[in-house]
C-alpha cells in the first residue's frame, strides 16, 4: 500500500509540473494580418476556409496540419462564390477568366492549327504529349513569356507584380476590396495598356538604355523594369482610377465596354467637324487624343538550354522575367544555376530559358490602321521571331489598341490628316 501511495504522489507531482498548453486561434499568432488589413472583419471569414489547418490548437504542428499556404484559384472561387455567386458565375465567362480571344489570337498568329475555348483548355493542350514538336515548343514559349498575367498565376516575383490567385488577383489577399490601380498594374505593366495611364513608358532592356546609378545604386524596379516618366493620361489628373471607367459590369459580366461617349456626350452637340457623329463612328477618339503608345516593334527570342548559349544575352539580363534575372545573377556568382523558367500556364518550373532581344521598343511612333469593323484606330506594332532547334517561327501580333495616354487637346497633325481623309470619302454630314 505504501508503494502504491508513493507512485500516485509521484504521478500527481509530475502532472503539476507539465506546462499548461494554451489553446490559440489563427489570429493569436497571425494577428498582424488583421491589424494592417482590417477589412477582413467585414467578411468575418475563418482562415481555415481557404488555408485548411485547424483554427483552435495548442501546438503549431497541430494548427498547421494539412495547411495550404497558397490556396488554388478554384478553392478561392468556391469560397467567394458562396455569397457572391452572381459575380462568380459572371467572371467565369469573362475575358479576364477565359482569355478566349487572346488564346486563339496567339495560336492563329503563330501558325498553330489549334483551338481553345478558354485558358483552361490551353492548360490541357500544353500537357498533350501527342502534339508535334513545333506546337509543343511554341506553347512552351507562350507559357513562359506570354501567359504570365492571368488570374490563375501569381505573377513574376517583383514587388508590384506579385498577386493572389482567383478572385484575390484583383480583390487583394485578406482585404477583399474593390480593385485599385495597383492591382490592375500587377498585370497591365510594360507595353500593356495600363502603365501608360500613369505616363510610364518602359525602357529597352539593353544596358545602354538602363537608368544611371544614383548614389552608387540602380533605381528600384518594382515591376522588374525601368521606365520613363512621361505625361500621364488626363483622367489621372482628375483622380480617376481604372474602375471608374472599367467597372464590374464590363470586367466581371462582359457587358458593354467603356466608351468615351459614355461621359462625353456633349461633344456631339458641338459644331466642330472633328466631333461630328458620322466621323466618330469611323474614327477612334484615341487617334486624335492619344499622346503616345508603348510598343515593341520587333522581338527576337531563342530557346537556350546551356550557360554558353545564354552568355550572349547577358546585356539584357533584366528582361521582365524574375527567373531569367535570377539565373544570370547566379551564373555570375558561379553557382551553376539550372536553365529553367516557370510556366505561367502550369506554374511549374520547366527546362529551357526563352531569352529575347528587343529591337525598336518605342513610345513616340504612332501607327494608324483599321479594326475588323473598318474603324480607324491606333495600331500597336509587335512582331516576334522565336528560334529553337534550328527552326524559326515568325508571328505578327500587331493589333488595334486604345492607349490610355489621352490628352485634352488633340494632336493637330493627326486630326487634320483624319479630317482630310474623311472629307475625301464623303463624311461631310
Amino acid at each position: 500500500m505504501l508503494f502504491l501511495a508513493l507512485l500516485i504522489a509521484l504521478f500527481l507531482s509530475s502532472c503539476q509540473s507539465m506546462p499548461n498548453l494554451k489553446v490559440k486561434s489563427c489570429q493569436d499568432c497571425h494577428g498582424e494580418i488583421l491589424k494592417t488589413e482590417l477589412k477582413v472583419k467585414k467578411h468575418n471569414l475563418s482562415c481555415i476556409l481557404c488555408h485548411g489547418g485547424k483554427d483552435q490548437a495548442n501546438t503549431k504542428d497541430s494548427a498547421h496540419k494539412n495547411l495550404v499556404k497558397s490556396p488554388s484559384p478554384d478553392k478561392i472561387f468556391s469560397v467567394c462564390g458562396k455569397c457572391h455567386w452572381q459575380e462568380a458565375k459572371g467572371i467565369a465567362k469573362s475575358q479576364h477568366y477565359t482569355y478566349q480571344k487572346k488564346v486563339n489570337f496567339l495560336l492563329a498568329r503563330f501558325g498553330l492549327g489549334l483551338k481553345a475555348s478558354s485558358l483552361s483548355d490551353l492548360f490541357s493542350l500544353s500537357e498533350n504529349n501527342s502534339l508535334d514538336g513545333k506546337s509543343k515548343l511554341v506553347l512552351d514559349f507562350l507559357g513562359k513569356r506570354c501567359f504570365t498575367c492571368h488570374i490563375f498565376y501569381e505573377g513574376e516575383d517583383y514587388e508590384l507584380t506579385r498577386r493572389g490567385r482567383g478572385c484575390l488577383a484583383c480583390h487583394r489577399v485578406h482585404t477583399y476590396e474593390k480593385p485599385r490601380t495597383e492591382e490592375c498594374l500587377s498585370c497591365h505593366y510594360s507595353i500593356r495598356v495600363g502603365m501608360d495611364y500613369l505616363g510610364k513608358a518602359p525602357h529597352n532592356w539593353f544596358v545602354d538604355y538602363r537608368s544611371p546609378f544614383v548614389e552608387g545604386k540602380l533605381p528600384p524596379r518594382p515591376y522588374g523594369i525601368e521606365y520613363y516618366d512621361l505625361k500621364a493620361d488626363v483622367h489621372t489628373s482628375h483622380g480617376f482610377f481604372c474602375t471608374n471607367c472599367h467597372g464590374k459590369e464590363e470586367i466581371m459580366f462582359s457587358m458593354k465596354r467603356a466608351s468615351c461617349l459614355d461621359c462625353h456626350k456633349k461633344v456631339l452637340e458641338e459644331k466642330l467637324i472633328f466631333h461630328k457623329k458620322s466621323l466618330l463612328q469611323k474614327v477612334s477618339c484615341a487617334v486624335c487624343h492619344a499622346s503616345f503608345i508603348n510598343q515593341d516593334e520587333y522581338k527576337a527570342c531563342e530557346l537556350v538550354r546551356n550557360d554558353e548559349d545564354a552568355e550572349k544575352f547577358s546585356e539584357v539580363y533584366a528582361q521582365e522575367s524574375f527567373d531569367i534575372e535570377r539565373y544570370f545573377l547566379s551564373l555570375w556568382e558561379r553557382k551553376k544555376p539550372l536553365p529553367a523558367m516557370r510556366d505561367g500556364l502550369t506554374g511549374r518550373l520547366k527546362d529551357g530559358l526563352w531569352l529575347c532581344f528587343l529591337e525598336n521598343r518605342t513610345f513616340e511612333r504612332i501607327n494608324l490602321g483599321k479594326d475588323k469593323d473598318g474603324k480607324l484606330c491606333i495600331i500597336r506594332k509587335e512582331r516576334v521571331k522565336i528560334t529553337f532547334d534550328n527552326e524559326t517561327v515568325f508571328a505578327d501580333l500587331s493589333l488595334c489598341k486604345f492607349p490610355h495616354t489621352i490628352s485634352k487637346r488633340a494632336n493637330p497633325f493627326r486630326s487634320l490628316e483624319v479630317i482630310k481623309n474623311a472629307l475625301s470619302k464623303g463624311c461631310r454630314k
